[in-house]
């Protein structure tokens, strides 16, 4: 294999669009080795993916007439991503790996976010903790990249069971539980004028 010039490593992580730790395996050194290369070449770091899809869910709700705020804008550790027309709370779960033509979509906290069980955060028996989706958001919505494509689900989130710790979709399928919520925009719409109309009532 080549040796990593400055060249090469434009090449794979610009036009090839390769990730950090894809290239790092690639050379069978360390994500951080690779990130450390691109700062020393001025070769400009990408968004990670949590960011890109809630820029990809905020410019769809955009394109769709919506009133979109972005609260990690204000908070990065604000415990939803984004508020739609000052009422509706989401939170944007990304992935961009199909294993077995399957996205698998996290919904645990991370290994070493020592986070504690509380009013809106539940500890499972394994030890790790997650959030009460119901309680924190309205919709969850799931964003995966099929071949740099935003594929998305708007599921509400008081239709997760709370102590689930992940949810698994397959793009492909035709029998997916799941399939109902695929580019569900409507359910976002119908829950804002519910909303508007017990308030009037």
């Amino acid at each position: 294999m080549d040796k990593l010039t400055e060249d090469l490593l434009r090449e794979l992580y610009i036009e090839k669009g390769m990730s950090d730790r894809e290239i790092g395996d690639l050379y069978g050194v360390t994500r951080a080795n690779i990130s450390y290369h691109r700062k020393k070449w001025g070769i400009e770091g990408k968004p990670s993916l949590s960011k890109k899809a809630i820029q990809d869910v905020q410019n769809k709700l955009d394109s769709l007439g919506f009133v979109v705020e972005n609260m990690k804008k204000k908070n990065t550790h604000h415990i939803f991503d984004l508020l739609v027309e000052n009422t509706i709370r989401l939170d944007i779960r990304s992935t961009e790996t199909l294993q077995e033509d399957t996205f698998r979509f996290k919904l645990l906290d991370s290994d070493n976010s020592c986070l504690l069980e509380s009013d809106n955060r539940l500890q499972l028996k394994n030890g790790r903790t997650k959030k009460i989706l119901r309680n924190t958001c309205d919709f969850v919505i799931l964003v995966g990249y099929l071949k740099g494509v935003a594929n998305f689900w708007v599921i509400p989130s008081r239709n997760l069971k709370d102590d689930l710790n992940g949810i698994s979709i397959r793009p492909y399928s035709d029998s997916s539980k799941y399939l109902d919520y695929k580019d569900s925009w409507g359910s976002i719409r119908q829950t804002i004028k519910l909303q508007r109309v017990n308030r009037v009532g």
